[in-house]
């Protein structure tokens, strides 16, 4: 996370550079203008992703989610804790019986006694954990993975669909060595990262995703979701970068019309 963390700063002096570079109090030594550059960048990345036919709004929804599931942990109740939502045990009282592991809530029971309980799918554990909402908080989250063949994943669910695509692809090659390189690779990447997270191992992961890989194929279970095109707009930008930097302005026959809705584009990519 200080990688980050760091990484944001690092953004944020960019902007700033080229936005204000006459501005005598930058972000790091003001909050209001910390607050407002955040601001001002959130929006021109909006702007930026609509006028080059990115999506953005299911993205921004995640995002407030699980802002929103981080805020209010604390209550533990159902409704504030949604399906698929990332979490891990709370450290305080913990005893050695206290699993150490991550996971995504599979189902939310809510209880009359306050006793709300749940089921953790975890990566790499083949039968599910159960535990109450009030022993969890929002999980720390995987890092960054460049992966060669599905772009920058960037959650742990992510990894999870990513991991059952490539394993699905994997089972519908011939089993005589023409395995694409990238995809094993990024296979291994990803299984060794989503096992730190949750605790597990890499080859539990592999396990345990070959499985579900192989009920999709035959119909037992549903496809994992992959990630929708707003949330992979975010991991990379388009192939026009410099050019789309280097524009003034779009001329103003083609720009995003001011009534169009949040997320809908009104020009497309050349």
């Amino acid at each position: 996370m200080p990688d980050r963390i760091e990484a944001a700063l690092l953004a944020l002096d960019a902007y700033q550079q080229n936005l204000l570079p006459s501005l005598t109090t930058g972000h790091r030594e003001s909050r209001a203008e910390a607050e407002g550059l955040i601001h001002g960048l959130v929006g021109d990345l909006l702007r930026y992703a609509e006028y080059n036919d990115l999506g953005t709004v299911d993205f921004l929804d995640q995002l407030v989610r699980t802002r929103l599931d981080h805020d209010s942990y604390p209550l533990a109740l159902p409704d504030h804790f949604r399906l698929n939502t990332e979490v891990q045990f709370r450290q305080n009282g913990r005893t050695d019986d206290t699993p150490a592991h991550r996971g995504f809530i599979d189902r939310l029971k809510a209880s009359p006694t306050g006793r709300d309980a749940c089921t953790l799918r975890v990566p790499g554990l083949a039968e599910p954990l159960h535990a109450r909402t009030s022993d969890l908080r929002v999980a720390d989250p995987i890092r960054l993975v460049p992966t060669r063949t599905t772009g920058i994943v960037f959650s742990a669910l992510e990894a999870e669909a990513a991991i059952v695509a490539l394993s699905t692809e994997l089972l519908r090659t011939p089993s005589d060595g023409t395995a694409d390189p990238k995809v094993l690779a990024d296979l291994a990447e990803l299984s060794g990262t989503l096992a730190n997270w949750s605790g597990t191992t890499p080859g539990g992961v592999l396990r345990h995703f070959r499985e579900t890989a192989d009920n999709v194929l035959n119909g037992r279970e549903e496809p994992v979701d992959a990630p929708t095109p707003a949330e992979l707009a975010a991991t990379a930008f388009p192939d026009g970068i410099a050019e789309a930097l280097q524009a003034v302005q779009p001329p103003p026959g083609n720009r995003p019309s001011p009534q169009a809705s949040p997320g809908t584009s009104t020009k497309r990519r050349p």
